[in-house]
């Protein structure tokens, strides 16, 4: 595999290197130079170890510092988070940024790992998916005081085909998130595709959309999923404005965006009263706890969703071997899910020996 740029996909101008879990977060966590597990390598069965702080790629020197900022205000936002202070809506905003950026360096970087062993030709690098699909955010704080980084979803094959959802564990905070086209469009009441046809010589989907329903209904996501303390959801619309302007320009679509010209639309709670659009107002984290979550029912969750997000249009492919490929990447997720139940169900079980139960 080509060792370009993980920013623009270029060869790297006065070359640096990009460390995708980035060196803040590997010193909140333990020892940055700690070795840690990077899943196995495909068809060997081969395990791959080696210290976190090695986990880098080729980036250029221009690409890596124009991330700095968004860097540090994800540093604050989770130094706010484990002290149980507030954060606004702008701070969701700036975390969902940042996941964008760590979910594709991931995939690009186990791609690398793994010699590019699918033969993928990437469509786009970090540069060109930060903040350009729907995505959402889910936090969970477990009240054990652990410390460590983990993270999970990246070394399914599907994820290769479809880098869209994971799991991250900083500490005892557990960090969800998904992100895909049109993910939560529909149910956000922005304009949606109910078909797809081919791609364009560009590379572009041909799309056919039908109007919003200006209404935000639950579920946001259109299948189960944990809720976290936290869990906001954002439609994303800036790709779609370039080529359909008009349906788009609503006072709906307007008056919701936090961003209408960058296409950034709505940060959308879930909470247990409902849905809400977010402003600009402090949200307090001081409910955070989540005695009952483990770690192992997000490691459940990610192929789940992952399945789920591979059949919403445009992703469900049309051709032949893109349908195979599509059904084989399912059934790797379906025998995951089945293994990860049974090590839930085991940890379950000895949790609750260990500790009283909590209603």
């Amino acid at each position: 595999m080509k060792r370009l740029c993980v920013f623009c996909g270029r060869w790297p101008a006065r070359k640096n290197k990009e460390h995708v879990l980035p060196r803040w977060l590997l010193e909140l966590t333990g020892n940055p130079g700690r070795t840690a597990r990077f899943g196995i390598k495909y068809f060997t069965d081969e395990e791959r170890r080696f210290a976190f702080d090695r986990f880098a790629f080729p980036a250029c020197t221009a690409c890596n510092e124009r991330y700095s900022t968004l860097e540090s205000a994800t540093k604050r936002v989770v130094e706010r988070i484990f002290k149980v202070q507030k954060i606004r809506a702008d701070d969701v905003d700036v975390l969902l940024d940042w996941l964008d950026k760590v979910r594709i360096g991931l995939w690009l970087g186990i791609m690398s790992l793994n010699d590019n062993a699918f033969g993928i030709r990437p469509k786009f690098f970090i540069n060109q998916r930060v903040a350009r699909a729907d995505r959402m955010v889910s936090l969970f704080v477990d009240d054990e005081r652990s410390k460590g980084l983990t993270f999970t979803g990246p070394m399914y094959p599907s994820f290769m085909f479809q880098p869209s959802s994971f799991a991250l564990r900083v500490n005892n905070l557990y960090v969800f998130n998904a992100s895909c086209p049109f993910m939560v469009s529909k149910q956000a009441g922005f304009p949606f595709p109910v078909s797809a046809e081919e791609e364009r010589d560009d590379g572009k989907t041909v799309m056919e959309f039908e109007e919003g329903t200006e209404e935000i209904v639950r579920p946001l996501l259109e299948t189960r999923i944990l809720r976290g303390s936290l869990t906001v959801y954002q439609p994303m619309f800036n790709e779609s404005v370039e080529e359909t302007f008009e349906t788009y320009d609503t006072s709906f679509i307007r008056s919701h965006a936090r961003n209408w010209e960058a296409g950034r639309g709505p940060l959308i709670a879930d909470l247990k009263a409902g849905v809400r659009v977010l402003t600009d107002d402090d949200l307090t984290l001081s409910m955070l706890s989540n005695k009952l979550l483990y770690w192992e029912q997000l490691a459940v969750q990610v192929p789940r969703i992952q399945n789920h997000l591979s059949c919403l249009i445009p992703n469900r492919p049309t051709d032949a071997e893109a349908i195979q490929i599509w059904e084989k990447n399912r059934e790797v997720n379906d025998l995951a899910i089945a293994k990860l139940k049974e090590n839930l169900q085991a940890s379950s079980l000895l949790r609750s020996q260990l500790t009283p139960f909590v209603q």
